[in-house]
C-alpha cells in the first residue's frame, strides 16, 4: 500500500500542470454550478478543450437531505457553502490543475469550500481516481486546508462506505478544502482566463 501510494504522490508531483501550461481558461458561474474549462490556446488561435471540471452546490433543493441533518452554529453551513465536484475530464496532468483552480475560485468568489462528489449522480458514489486527489490533498499538500465537519460529511459517508474499494480514502473524503487563490492570479496576470 505505501508503494502504491508513492508511485501516486510521484505521479501527481511530476505530472501536475500548471498555470503556464494553459492557453486559456474559462470559468462559467451560474447560480449552482460552476464549470471550468482550459485550452490548449487562446481562444483565437482554434483552440482544443484540455480539461473540465463541473462543480455544484449542495443546497436544500436535494430531497435526500434530511432536515435533521442541519445544524446551524457552526461556521460551515453545508447546504449553502460546500460545492462538490460532479464530473472532471481532463487530459494527464491537467486534472489536479482544475482541482485547484476550483478550490481556489469556489473559496475566492464564493466564499466556499469542496468536497468529493456523489450526490445527485445516478451512482451516488465517488470515483476511485478522484479519491486519490483528496487524499493527496489531506496527506501532502500544505497550501490546501481542510476541515472536518460532520454536517457535510455525514451527508457522504453512507455512499462511500458502501464502495470497498473508497475504504482507504475515507478520512480524506470526510473533510471539505479550500485554498487560496495563485493559480488564478497568475491566469489573470497574463489575460489567459475569462469569467462569464
Amino acid at each position: 500500500m505505501n508503494l502504491l501510494l508513492e508511485n501516486w504522490r510521484s505521479y501527481l508531483k511530476e505530472g501536475m500542470k500548471r498555470a503556464e501550461d494553459i492557453g486559456h481558461a474559462v470559468v462559467e458561474d451560474e447560480r449552482h454550478r460552476i464549470i471550468i474549462k482550459i485550452y490548449n490556446s487562446r481562444v483565437d488561435d482554434r483552440p482544443q478543450k484540455i480539461g473540465q471540471i463541473y462543480c455544484m452546490l449542495l443546497d436544500d433543493d436535494n430531497p435526500e437531505w434530511d432536515e435533521e441533518d442541519r445544524i446551524e452554529d457552526q461556521s460551515i453551513e453545508c447546504y449553502n457553502d460546500v460545492w462538490v465536484v460532479g464530473n472532471v475530464n481532463a487530459k494527464q496532468g491537467f486534472g489536479p490543475l482544475l482541482y485547484d483552480m476550483a478550490l481556489e475560485y469556489i473559496y475566492d468568489e464564493r466564499g466556499g469550500v469542496m468536497m468529493s462528489g456523489g450526490h445527485g449522480e445516478s451512482t451516488g458514489d465517488v470515483k476511485e481516481a478522484a479519491a486519490k486527489v483528496w487524499q493527496y490533498y489531506f496527506k501532502n499538500r500544505s497550501d490546501v486546508y481542510k476541515v472536518k465537519d460532520h454536517r457535510c460529511s455525514d451527508i457522504l459517508s453512507p455512499w462511500i462506505l458502501k464502495n470497498p474499494q473508497l475504504k482507504p480514502y475515507l478520512e480524506a473524503l470526510m473533510h471539505v478544502y479550500y485554498k487560496d487563490k495563485d493559480i488564478l492570479y497568475d491566469l489573470e496576470d497574463e489575460e489567459k482566463i475569462e469569467y462569464r
